[in-house]
Parts: C-alpha cells; structure tokens; sequence
C-alpha cells in the first residue's frame, strides 16, 4: 500500500495516507522494540495518534458496511408475464 502512495502522481487521499502512515509507525514501533528498548515509551508516544485513528477508521468501516446498499425496486421482465 505504500508503494502505491509514494509511487503515485495524485495527491494522497486520506485512506492510503493513513495507511502509510499507520504502515511507518508500526515498523518504527517494532525496529525500536527490538533494537532500543529503553526508548520505546517515548516511541509509543509519538506513534499513540496513529493507533488511535487506526481505531476510528476501523469502527467507521465496521458501521458503513453494516448498511446494505440500497436495491432499486426494477420491474423485471418474468414478473410482468
């Protein structure tokens, strides 16, 4: 997904944008777990906002997708015989 954000011509729309985002902080959050471990507090920190919008946007997609899209009321053409 962030090849597709760098890589891309357009500007950045806000769901591969947090994507990457959210892609950095995890992988930032990992490499500093493992190699600075005294420093992941203050790591954790910087990278809570991203958690937290992560969340959001989940539950957003949880509450969209729970509606089922409209059907149009078409008559068809076995119903009409």
């Amino acid at each position: 997904m962030t090849a597709v954000v760098v890589g891309s011509e357009k500007p950045c729309r806000p769901g591969r944008c947090r994507s990457a985002i959210d892609g950095f902080a995890y992988v930032i959050l990992s490499l500093t777990n493992i190699l600075l471990p005294q420093y992941q507090d203050k790591v954790f920190t910087y990278a809570q906002p991203a958690f937290f919008g992560e969340v959001a946007f989940m539950l957003w997609l949880l509450i969209k997708g729970a509606r089922p899209p409209a059907l149009h009321a078409t008559p068809s053409s076995s119903a009409a015989a």
